[in-house]
C-alpha cells in the first residue's frame, strides 16, 4: 500500500541534538528516520523494518555525523643543518703545537721531579741501613750493598725473590739477609774492657780458648794497641779499624 503523507504526520522531533557534518547528508538521513517513523505509527514496527530497516537509517546518520578527519599536512623536513668548517690558520695552528709540546714538558718534568724525590728517599733509607750493617760488614762491602740496593730499587719492573707466600722484593730479601748476618767481633763476650786492658798474652789465650777466628784475634789485638796509644776506648778503637 503506497504510503500517505499529510500535515499533521510528517514531523517528527528529536529529544536530543545531533550535529552533523554535511548539510545534504543530514537532509537524506532525516527524511529517511522520519519515513521510517511514519511507517511504524501507521503500519507497525513489523512493516517498517521490512521497507526500511532500522539499521539502515542508523548507517546513515553515522554517515552524517562522522567527520572527515583533516588530511595530514606533509611537508618536506628541512635540511640538516651543516657545520661551517672550523678554519684554522697556519699561525693558529702553530701555537697550538707549540702549547702542546710546552704542556707536555711540564708535565715530563714534574714526574721527574716526583721519581728523583722517591729515589733520593729510598737512597737515604739504604744508606741509613748500611750504617747498620756496622760492625758486620767492611766499610767497602757496605758500599757495594748500597750501590747494590740502589740498582736493584732503581729498576722499573721490580724484582722479586721466593716462591709463593715467600715472595718478596729482592732488596727486601738482601736486607733481611744481611740483617742476620753476625757481628764481625762480639763486644759482648770478647771484647769488654776489662780484655782490652788485660795482657797481650792472656787475651791471646782468652781468644784461643774460646777459638776465636783469627781474623777476630788480630782485630782485638789491633784495637787493643791502638786504643792504648790513642788513649781511647777499646770500643772506639774496634768502631775506627772497622771502618778503614
Amino acid at each position: 500500500e503506497a504510503p500517505e503523507f499529510s500535515e499533521d504526520d510528517g514531523c517528527v522531533s528529536f529529544c536530543e541534538p545531533v550535529e552533523f557534518s554535511g548539510w545534504a547528508e543530514v537532509q537524506n538521513a532525516s527524511l529517511w528516520r522520519r519515513l521510517r517513523e511514519w511507517i511504524i505509527g501507521k503500519h507497525g514496527l513489523a512493516e517498517a523494518d521490512n521497507v526500511i530497516p532500522d539499521y539502515a537509517v542508523a548507517s546513515l546518520e553515522d554517515e552524517a555525523r562522522r567527520e572527515e578527519a583533516p588530511a595530514p599536512a606533509f611537508s618536506e623536513p628541512p635540511p640538516p643543518t651543516q657545520e661551517e668548517p672550523t678554519t684554522v690558520t697556519p699561525e693558529e695552528a702553530a701555537a697550538l703545537e707549540r702549547s702542546n709540546q710546552e704542556l707536555k714538558q711540564k708535565l715530563q718534568a714534574l714526574e721527574d721531579q716526583a721519581a728523583a724525590a722517591r729515589a733520593k728517599q729510598q737512597q737515604a733509607a739504604n744508606a741509613e741501613f748500611c750504617e747498620s750493617l756496622t760492625g758486620k760488614l767492611k766499610p767497602e762491602q757496605r758500599q757495594v750493598v748500597l750501590a747494590t740496593l740502589n740498582a736493584l730499587e732503581a729498576q722499573a719492573s721490580p724484582v722479586e725473590f721466593g716462591e709463593g707466600n715467600a715472595k718478596q722484593p729482592l732488596p727486601a730479601a738482601l736486607k733481611a739477609a744481611l740483617s742476620d748476618l753476625p757481628d764481625l767481633v762480639e763486644f759482648a763476650e770478647v771484647a769488654t774492657k776489662d780484655k782490652a786492658l788485660g795482657s797481650a798474652n792472656g787475651a791471646g789465650a782468652e781468644f784461643a780458648e774460646s777459638r776465636t777466628d783469627p781474623a777476630r784475634l788480630s782485630l782485638h789485638q789491633k784495637a787493643k794497641d791502638l786504643a792504648a796509644k790513642e788513649r781511647i776506648s777499646y770500643e772506639d778503637a774496634v768502631r775506627r779499624l772497622v771502618n778503614q
